[in-house]
């Protein structure tokens, strides 16, 4: 197997990645999009079997997956990996015997991702465990830009997910700061408007996920916040960026407010005759999301609602005599 990581300024974390990597990988193949912190030194520290291949900058999630994943990989199966995550021996164990068993017969594995926020995880049972195609022979895959959602097999039948135990799986230690989540989202918000589907059924499954993650964040006890507060903010970003677009793209407020403040000073301040500006007609936008009012105003009560339950759960019940 080759074990693959995108990696830009990564020194904190990357010895995390390439002390177990390093150990179990034929190769161990880093792509490198500019790092200027010594993440460079400290990969080529190892030696072989590391290889790093310099490539072009690119925010997260906007990497060339289907050219890098063949062009680069020595090996025709790909681990492909991140720096925020560490395997367990008996996932690595568990994959080695799955290709030599049934590499014929595969051509992709689903790999359970233990995820973290804010350092807690979610219950497994209660969508704490993530399951990602993330083992994958390159040359049989379909491998797309599509964020998240990377690798597909054109037959179901050969693909294999990996069930989740304690001890097999990747432990994804994602987003240490609210932060480093709200940026790192930032740059995913980009890659998410460019999926084909119509901008207001994109938006409407948006909401439609927060009113899911709603229903499930009270059997987290008193750990729901965090994370009703992290996917429900992204599911909203995604909304926003995806109507920005559907607007005219994140040029057009800032054309219009030029030209509004031009008008403004022409007219008010310079006494000079002015033609104003255009405004954009906005009734047909509004007609299409003015189904969405009622979904929006419901899921707006949910926080409330959920505060209110968690303390309602936590009053000490008196005994009857």
């Amino acid at each position: 197997m080759t074990f693959l990581v995108f990696v830009y300024n990564e020194a904190k974390r990357i010895r995390h990645v390439l002390d177990h990597a390093s150990k179990w990988a034929t190769e161990v193949l880093v792509l490198d999009k500019g790092s200027t912190d010594g993440t460079l030194e400290i990969c080529q520290s190892y030696g072989a079997p590391v290889r790093v291949v310099s490539i072009p900058y690119s925010e997260r999630g906007h990497e060339d997956y289907p050219y890098c994943m063949t062009q680069y990989a020595s090996e025709d199966w790909v681990f492909y990996g991140t720096c925020s995550e560490v395997p367990t021996r008996k996932l690595i164990e568990t994959c080695q015997a799955l290709l030599a068993a049934k590499a014929d017969d595969l051509d992709l594995i689903y790999v359970p991702r233990l995820m973290y926020f804010f350092g807690l995880h979610r219950s497994p049972e209660n969508g704490g465990v993530a399951y990602y195609p993330f083992l994958f022979h390159k040359k049989r895959v379909i491998i797309t830009h599509e964020i998240h959602n990377n690798f597909h097999v054109q037959d179901v039948t050969r693909s294999f997910r990996i069930p989740y135990t304690e001890d097999c799986c990747v432990h994804h230690m994602a987003h240490p700061t609210v932060r480093s989540f709200w940026l790192a989202s930032l740059g995913y918000f980009g890659v998410e408007t460019q999926k084909e589907a119509p901008p207001e059924k994109i938006i409407r499954e948006c909401f439609k996920n927060i009113e899911k993650l709603s229903k499930r964040m009270l059997l987290e006890g008193d750990s729901w916040l965090p994370f009703y507060c992290a996917l429900a903010s992204y599911e909203m970003g995604k909304a926003l960026s995806v109507w920005e677009k559907a607007q005219g793209g994140p040029n057009r407020a800032p054309q219009q407010y030029e030209e509004l403040a031009k008008h403004l000073i022409a007219e008010e301040w310079m006494k000079m005759p002015s033609t104003p500006p255009v405004q954009p007609s906005t009734a047909t936008k509004l007609t299409q999301y003015k189904a969405l009012k009622p979904l929006i105003i419901g899921l707006a009560k949910l926080p409330y609602i959920l505060v209110k339950m968690s303390f309602a759960l936590k009053k000490p019940r008196i005994k009857s005599d």
